[in-house]
């Protein structure tokens, strides 16, 4: 997980602009775009891939992250971030597969107070060939 040069976003093309966020495809990278409809810092959990049909696997890293108090709705993928950090957690397996974290490695480029916005790349090869199901998503908050 990293936080996208400017240049990267030049030649990404989009493939999905909802409220609150945007994912853009470049090679072998799906960039993230996270804004706020408040004058708040973005933060939140974009959930997106699905599990096999049928699959009903509780994940306990969700539970924890949640109380029990949302569903997951079968999503196998997720990315919690605020302004300080973001983490890309595999709900399948309870892992968590990826972390930025502002502080160990500042960058002007992954939150940006001006625009109000968070912006990140995680290559494909991090979702375990589940790309197809980057369009199946849903932002819950964090």
């Amino acid at each position: 997980m990293r936080s996208p040069r400017p240049d990267y976003l030049k030649k990404a093309k989009e493939i999905l602009n909802q409220p609150g966020f945007r994912i853009l495809e470049d090679g072998d990278w799906f960039c993230f775009e996270f804004t706020s409809e408040t004058t708040e810092p973005p933060r939140g959990n974009l959930l997106f891939g699905p599990e096999s049909e049928g699959d009903t696997h509780q994940s306990s890293l969700f539970d924890e992250q949640y109380h029990g108090q949302l569903d997951r709705d079968g999503h196998r993928f997720g990315i919690r971030f605020d302004q300080f950090e973001a983490g890309l957690y595999d709900y399948l397996t309870n892992e968590l597969s990826a972390k930025y974290i502002l502080g160990i490695s500042p960058s002007a480029e992954y939150y940006d107070p001006d625009c109000n916005i968070i912006r990140l790349r995680i290559r494909k090869s991090m979702l375990d060939d589940k790309t197809s199901g980057i369009m199946n998503c849903r932002l819950l908050p964090n």
